[in-house]
Parts: structure tokens; sequence; C-alpha cells
């Protein structure tokens, strides 16, 4: 059963937020995955590509179709709540002892 979806989750945001982008194995292969959902229903998904060594961020509520930059472990012109702050810290970290264990 190798191969088989993990985890899939349907957009909560209506059509003003955009197209969600299609994150799977073959469209975002070799990177770090990471999706949070507050209990307002709004959703984030964090990709950190380990070969070009960069992060992007796809919010709903932001617009899913304009990622955001994470640059030196910040989101230059996007500001997150406390909840998106607290996840966003805490995968930062799973990212860097994932990227030192690699």
């Amino acid at each position: 059963m190798s191969n088989q979806p993990l985890f899939q989750v349907t957009n909560h945001h209506g059509e003003a937020c955009g197209i969600p982008p299609q994150i799977d194995a073959q469209t975002f292969s070799g990177v770090y995955r990471s999706y949070f959902e507050n209990q307002n229903g709004e959703q984030a998904v964090f990709l950190y590509d380990y070969e070009q060594e960069h992060g992007i961020l796809y919010m709903g509520d932001a617009g899913w179709e304009h990622p955001y930059a994470v640059v030196d472990g910040k989101i230059p012109d996007l500001m997150l709540n406390h909840p998106e702050q607290l996840w966003f810290i805490r995968l930062l970290g799973s990212q860097r002892r994932v990227e030192i264990g690699a």
C-alpha cells in the first residue's frame, strides 16, 4: 500500500481567497511539509525545500495564490495571530532538527 495518500484536507476558504495549492509528493517532492488549521477553520501550509534552502508559507485567509517567502525565520509582509505564531515557531524548530539530523 505504498504511495497511497496519507493525509488530505479540503479547503475551508471562500472563492475570494483564491485557488488553494495542490500539495502532493509529485508536485512538491523532497520538501518538509506542515499543515495548520485554527479553531475558526483558517488554514496554512508551510513548505521547506532542503535543496534550495528556501521556505514558503501558503495561508488561505491571506490568499492561497500568494505564497509568502520565509526569510531568516520571519515572514515579511504577513501578520500572524497568536496560534499561528506558536505553530510557526514550533515548525521552524522541527524543521531545523530534521535538517540537522538529515
